[in-house]
């Protein structure tokens, strides 16, 4: 049903992608509204690190054009954290150090479209840290389909999200 959310353009929201950069010669942003970020080792944030970043800020604030696909907030300001290098790796200081630069940024929405591993009280602390300013963060459940805690979704400044299939169950891959 999230095509019966309306976004409003004048609400003064700005979210903040950390994934892996976002592809700058792709048409379907409103790019006078994105600002970004590197992170330590990932190179330039408006270079496409791979697709997925591109595929999750598209899926938050594709622009409402002729082009592409519209996303759930079509043209909202966004700031872009690279956290992922062209090898697919980051760290989790690098998630730490991302808040921050999210914050600084002046966002108050956080999209982490990413998790793994386990827990570290740097990390958690500045998702904290910015729930505590006011600040709302989400993150992938994972997809491996079982019942193991992925972070930073794990973490209880964060809110979990998984994935449900056509008839509403949760998705056989959805953690």
């Amino acid at each position: 049903q999230a095509d019966q959310v309306t976004f409003d353009a004048n609400a003064g929201m700005k979210v903040c992608v950390i994934d892996s950069g976002l592809d700058d010669s792709n048409p379907d942003f409103v790019w006078s509204n994105i600002t970004g970020d590197n992170d330590p080792g990932t190179g330039n944030w408006f270079d496409n690190g791979g697709p997925h970043g591109t595929h999750v800020a598209g899926t938050i604030g594709a622009a409402d054009n002729s082009y592409g696909v519209v996303g759930m907030a079509p043209g909202v300001d966004m700031h872009i954290i690279k956290v992922f290098n062209a090898e697919g790796w980051g760290y989790s200081s690098d998630l730490a150090y991302a808040a921050q630069k999210c914050s600084q940024a002046g966002a108050n929405i956080i999209n982490m479209s990413l998790g793994g591993g386990g827990a570290n009280s740097t990390e958690e602390n500045a998702f904290i840290d910015f729930v505590n300013n006011g600040g709302f963060v989400v993150a992938a459940a994972g997809n491996d389909g079982n019942d193991v805690r992925s972070y930073p979704a794990g973490y209880p400044a964060v809110m979990m999200i998984g994935a449900n299939d056509a008839d509403d169950n949760i998705a056989d891959f959805s953690q």
